[in-house]
């Protein structure tokens, strides 16, 4: 009796632990898959895409059947999967796990003949929100930051790229010649708001040009900039001064080149991926600009606590 006694208290308890693990399950799953933030910058050509970063559940990774932006519908490129069964089994994209969570992406194709933009013009379409429908029939509306598509790419031929290499997805370099005497009046950086110190460009001229002054007075490094980022990246902490607006205007004779690094945050909770321009004028008087794509190839950077601090932040991101 005393035996069948402790068998009914120890089966009592392990209902109770079943029950809590389950109601402490549903605590943490989502009501909807949240997307990051995205600030991108592109243009119009063939094969084109986009790939937007969302959270999901880990349980039931969410996967995208279709996009809708103003009546223009996006489809998915699926991701191979290897398998010993078939060379051709697709799973959901997932770039990361978390306790309860999943960070996933989707890669979408900017379909060229629907967009209200034609490759070749002036026109511009931004949108902000995206109607994603999942395969399991769910549809909901996502905040995704801001994409801007362009006709074209803008790269007049006063300079001339002469050189660019990325050796990891935190480091790119571009270079230039001046292929006529010209000024400098600035660089522009789009969404620099948003994206903040998780972008670091510095520039690099002769010395003629910029000197060591330049160098001491203009450079404000972001924190995440140090020994133990340039390590880890296997990069070094190559010459050249912070991009600061005091700089400018700066004067370039033709021959004259121009370096410019760019260092990416990882630690950054956003995607990213623009054009920085570079503005000016010739020494005939004739206005110029030049975008350089920056060729980020950067995905969010998240830990369990960011995860947790961006599923709070999000109305009804879990259910309670």
């Amino acid at each position: 009796m005393l035996k069948e006694r402790y068998l009914w208290i120890g089966l009592f308890i392990v209902l109770c632990s079943m029950v809590g693990n389950e109601l402490y399950f549903q605590s943490k799953k989502l009501t909807e898959p949240i997307f990051l933030q995205h600030y991108y910058e592109t243009f119009v050509y063939e094969g084109n895409q986009l790939q937007f970063f969302y959270l999901s559940d880990k349980a039931e990774p969410a996967e995208v059947s279709y996009v809708t932006v103003n009546d223009v519908k996006m489809n998915p490129i699926e991701v191979p999967f290897p398998s010993f069964w078939s060379k051709d089994v697709y799973r959901p994209d997932i770039k990361e796990e978390f306790t309860h969570h999943t960070l996933q992406s989707v890669t979408l194709q900017l379909p060229t003949d629907s967009i209200p933009v034609n490759e070749g013009s002036d026109d511009i379409w931004t949108f902000n929100n995206m109607e994603v429908t999942f395969t399991n029939g769910k549809t909901i509306e996502a905040n995704i930051g801001e994409v801007r598509v362009y006709g074209k790419l803008q790269a007049d031929d006063a300079l001339k790229n002469t050189y660019d290499s990325s050796s990891n997805r935190n480091f790119y370099e571009w270079y230039a010649v001046a292929t006529e005497p010209l000024t400098i009046d600035g660089i522009s950086i789009p969404f620099s708001e948003q994206v903040g110190t998780d972008l670091y460009l510095k520039l690099f001229f002769e010395p003629k040009i910029t000197t060591q002054v330049d160098i001491d007075t203009y450079s404000k490094i972001p924190d995440w900039y140090n020994e133990k980022f340039l390590s880890d990246m296997l990069l070094d902490d190559l010459e050249g001064v912070s991009l600061n607006d005091e700089l400018f205007p700066i004067h370039l004779s033709e021959s004259d080149y121009m370096k410019l690094y760019m260092y990416f945050s990882p630690e950054s909770k956003l995607a990213f991926d623009f054009n920085i321009t570079i503005y000016g004028t010739t020494d005939d008087g004739e206005p110029f600009e030049y975008a350089v794509p920056i060729n980020s190839s950067n995905r969010p950077s998240l830990t369990e606590e960011d995860v947790n601090k961006i599923i709070e932040k999000q109305t009804g991101g879990l259910n309670q």
